[in-house]
Formats: C-alpha cells, sequence, structure tokens
C-alpha cells in the first residue's frame, strides 16, 4: 500500500497516540545522570530489516543466538555454590543465555518445582480472556467486537499465555507475534462490519537466552547471533515482566529456588546412596564350616546366596544352608534427616512460588482461620499474574492490532484513526476466588434471588449442562402449588415489579355485589 502524504500525517498522530497511552517505554533525559555505557552495540542495518512490514508475517527470533533452541548450556548438571553465583552474576550484567538456560533445566528435573510453577500458570492461561469496551460510547463498544474477533483467531491463545507465564520463573518472558492478511466480522454501530486487514494469527515463545538488556535502561534487546542484537521490533513481540523490583533479570523466584532445588537434590543423592547401603534388609548366610571348606560347596553356597538375594522366587538351597535378612547395621531412622531436608525444601520452594504458607505445609492447631487468610494470600498472586499479563496484552498486542488497521478501520468506523487508541478495549483474566460448585450455585441462587440477571450460558459452560433438544428433555423442577388465577414470573423480573391486574368483574356479576364490597375476593 502507497501512503500518501496525508496518510503519512495521520499515521504519525495515531503513532503520537500510541505513545500517549504508553505502549512504549520513555525516552531517557538527557545530560543526566551517569554516562551510558557503550554495551551491548546494536545492529542498524539489522534492526532496518526486521523493522518492515514483511517481516510482521515471519519469524525472526526462531533464529536468535547465541545458540538455537535445541542447544543448551545445561548449566544446571553438577550444579554447585560457585556456578549458581557467576550464572546470577552475569544476569545482573544483562548477559542471560545461561541464567535462562538454568531456569528451564530446574523446571524440568524438579518435579516438586513443576508441578506447583504448572499450578501457578494454569490458574491464569486456564480463565476466561474478556475483552471489555473502555466506556458506553457506540465506537468503544465496537472496538470491543473488533478486538475479541482477532483474539479468537489467534491459534492456541490460551497455551500462549501459560508461555507467557514462564516470566514468574525467570523474571520476565516473551512471545512473538506472526501476522497474516485476514478479514473478520463484527458489530458496527450501524451494524454488522466487514474488515480487511493484517491480524495476528500465532505467539511463539521466545527463549529467555535469546535476550540483552541494556546495562542503563533495562530495555530487551533480542540476539541474533552474527548479525547483531536489536531493539524487539514494532508489533512484532509481547514482552512481560512478571511483578517484582529491580530489572527483569531479578523478578523471577527462581533466584530464591534455585538454592532450595540445589540443597534439595543434594539431600536426594546422599539418601540415594544411604538407601543403597543401608536401606535394604542385610542377607546372612549360615553354613557348616565343614561345608564351606569345600572349594566345590562354597561356589553352590555363593550362588545360592546371590539367587535369594535377587529376588529368585525359588531358590535351591542345599543342606547345610540357611539364609537370615536382617536390618542394616544403622537403623532405618537415620535416613530420616535426608527426607526431612527435601520435605523442608519443597515447602519453601511452595512459599516462594505460590505466596502462602498452610495450604503447602501443616499448620497448628487452630489454624484453620489463617489457613483462609493464606489461600486468599495465594489468591493474590495469581491476580496479580493476571492483571500484569493482560496489562501487557493490551498494550503490546491490542495497540499494534489498531495501528496496523487503523485506516481501514477508522474508514469503517466513521472517526478519525487517532482515536481509535483512545478507545482501546479493556481486557482481563476472570480469576474467580475458587469454592465448591455447592457454594457457587448457592452464591448464584443468592444474587438471582436479589434480582442480578445471570447469563444462562455462563452457568451451562460451568457446570457442564448441555442445553434441552426440546420440551421433552427438559428435567422437570420442584412442583409447587400455585393459587388459582395467580401469575407465574421469574425472580430477577418479580424484583422489578410485575404488573398483574385483576380481571374485570362482569356487569350482571357486579349488580349482584352488596354496596362497598370489592369486585372479587
Amino acid at each position: 500500500m502507497v501512503l500518501t502524504d496525508h496518510m503519512r500525517m495521520v499515521a504519525e498522530r495515531v503513532r503520537a497516540a500510541v505513545r500517549a497511552f504508553g505502549a512504549m517505554p520513555p525516552p531517557r533525559f538527557p545530560g543526566v545522570g551517569l554516562q551510558p555505557p557503550g554495551y551491548p552495540a546494536t545492529n542498524a542495518r539489522t534492526q532496518a530489516r526486521v523493522s518492515g512490514r514483511d517481516a510482521l508475517q515471519g519469524r525472526i527470533a526462531i533464529g536468535a543466538g547465541p545458540m538455537l533452541d535445541r542447544h543448551s548450556t545445561y548449566p544446571a548438571t553438577q550444579l554447585d555454590p560457585l556456578k549458581i553465583e557467576s550464572i546470577l552474576r552475569e544476569a545482573d550484567l544483562g548477559v542471560v543465555y545461561r541464567y535462562a538456560d538454568m531456569c528451564k533445566q530446574v523446571l524440568e528435573r524438579d518435579a516438586h518445582l513443576f508441578g506447583i510453577d504448572r499450578g501457578r500458570r494454569q490458574s491464569v492461561a486456564n480463565k476466561p480472556f474478556l475483552i471489555q469496551p473502555k466506556n458506553y460510547t457506540a465506537l468503544a463498544k465496537a472496538l470491543a467486537h473488533f478486538m475479541r474477533e482477532a483474539v479468537d483467531g489467534i491459534d492456541g491463545f490460551n497455551d500462549s499465555v501459560y508461555q507467557l507465564q514462564s516470566a514468574n520463573c525467570v523474571g520476565y518472558s516473551a512471545a512473538e507475534t506472526v501476522w497474516l492478511p485476514g478479514r473478520v466480522r463484527f458489530p458496527g454501530p450501524s451494524g454488522l462490519i466487514t474488515l480487511d486487514g493484517l491480524f495476528p494469527r500465532s505467539l511463539a515463545w521466545v527463549h529467555g537466552k535469546h535476550f540483552q538488556f541494556k546495562a542503563d535502561s533495562d530495555e530487551p534487546l533480542l540476539d541474533l547471533g552474527t548479525d547483531g542484537a536489536i531493539h524487539l521490533p514494532r508489533h512484532k513481540f509481547i514482552f512481560h515482566r512478571t511483578s517484582g523490583d529491580g530489572i527483569a533479570a531479578t523478578r523471577g523466584y527462581i533466584r530464591s529456588v534455585v538454592w532450595l532445588h540445589f540443597l534439595k537434590h543434594c539431600g536426594l543423592r546422599d539418601w540415594a546412596v544411604f538407601l543403597h547401603l543401608y536401606g535394604i534388609p542385610q542377607l546372612y548366610g549360615h553354613v557348616e564350616r565343614g561345608l564351606w571348606q569345600d572349594p566345590e560347596m562354597r561356589k553352590v553356597l555363593e550362588a545360592a546366596l546371590v539367587a535369594y538375594g535377587t529376588g529368585e522366587s525359588a531358590p535351591i538351597l542345599p543342606d547345610g544352608l540357611t539364609i537370615e535378612a536382617k536390618d542394616g547395621p544403622i537403623g532405618s531412622g537415620a535416613g530420616d534427616a535426608h527426607g526431612k531436608l527435601v520435605g523442608l525444601c519443597n515447602y519453601e520452594e511452595s512459599k516462594a512460588v505460590q505466596g502462602e504458607t498452610l495450604t503447602s505445609e501443616a499448620g497448628q492447631s487452630g489454624s484453620y482461620k489463617l489457613g483462609e487468610v493464606h489461600a486468599d494470600s495465594k489468591h493474590e498472586v495469581t491476580v496479580g499474574d493476571a492483571l500484569t499479563t493482560a496489562s501487557d496484552i493490551r498494550a503490546d498486542l491490542f495497540v499494534s492490532v489498531i495501528e496496523l488497521n487503523a485506516f481501514a478501520l477508522a474508514r469503517a468506523l466513521g472517526v478519525p484513526p487517532e482515536e481509535l487508541v483512545y478507545a482501546l478495549p479493556r481486557c482481563e483474566f476472570r480469576t474467580d476466588r475458587e469454592t465448591s460448585p455447592k457454594e457457587r450455585a448457592e452464591i448464584i441462587k443468592l444474587l438471582s434471588d436479589g434480582g442480578l440477571k445471570v447469563s444462562i450460558g455462563q452457568l451451562r459452560r460451568e457446570y457442564g449442562l448441555d442445553t434441552p433438544t426440546g420440551d421433552d428433555d427438559v428435567l422437570p423442577g420442584k412442583p409447587i402449588t400455585i393459587a388459582a388465577g395467580g401469575a407465574v414470573a421469574g425472580t430477577a423480573d418479580a424484583a422489578g415489579g410485575i404488573m398483574n391486574p385483576k380481571p374485570e368483574v362482569e356487569a350482571d356479576e357486579r349488580a349482584a355485589l352488596p354496596d362497598g364490597a370489592p369486585d372479587r375476593p
């Protein structure tokens, strides 16, 4: 598409509106503070190549450096305190390829950590993604419908949200947006609108090792190996930082958990050695001295002892040989220290990842109410993850969808292009507090009895109830006796008030009534 001078001017106004919205970080104020360091340097030529419209429809990070996804440095193998310290110091300086590899490897081999991390991710990724109008204007409602159609066209959106939650461990995460030409239909102010444009089709996870960070601003740079480092091109990436203090590489829970992981695996290693030496019964063979002095008989006795020890179902024991199984020379309780260490590390990992204590370890007597408080703390962590993720999706994806389709969208809605960003839809994940199905049904009934209109479709989805195929497929409810002449109305309608006039009395019946009597009893 060829841009005229007028379209370029309008495009600049749209970009100004985007900057006002805050999708891009503000520039550094010049001449104040420490001198900016000269590293890491960026490649201007590569930057220009990946900033064109053609790059939107391909993958940039799939060939990013300093090494491909399949090639890992495996830093968590033979982990020790010195290696952990050196990796964390590198990350502090913005060099994160070993740090990101360590995070991924620790999650892959620590079963407990993997489980609680997956639970925290799913508490956001499995929730409905809601898109709401920014206000009640016709433009805001139309843009919300437009954005809903655009997001519904993304392949594996929930899986992409799950992958973005890896920021909880690493401190940051990114997804590369791949755009393709397409068509959407959505309700507009004057009817259904059909719009051809450029829309997101996939959000591909980008390994954390493909980034570097600027030392002065903590801006992420994409490491393209021999092509150098570049600033993240507009419209190409959703970059997500988890909540926390300081630079991106210090926000993840891995900073504290990696030490627990190291101690736990040392304990598991020592525990395995202990069980191998002393955790299984020791076999003692008793044989007559005369038989043992015979070399041939000794071989037979040793073979029988080995067969017994390896679990042979029916070893043949010659006369004069008996085998007795006894506990090891050290009591089994001597190995409890290793188990306690592993359990302690698991408890502490749960606290660091989930943000609570009493739902991950046994509380003291009388701590039920306190356990509810800690469950609230866990829910607040989920809410925080959902808010930050939705905010970054809105800033990095929604703004790009609007900006890339600004001219056609503004023409279809009959508004100036720069007005679109100011009506940008809101988004959120519905992170309801966990309740049992019965408790939730009671809450819904209480709200419905109070006059709140509730979506039947939502209730059917939540409780797995199909829509009846016909009148003969409806489950009859509890029978209720209705007075003759009475009217039946839903609770919500009754709360709003319904007119139920009395039937008119016939003229001859009215004449038969005494003076002052009501029309009907």
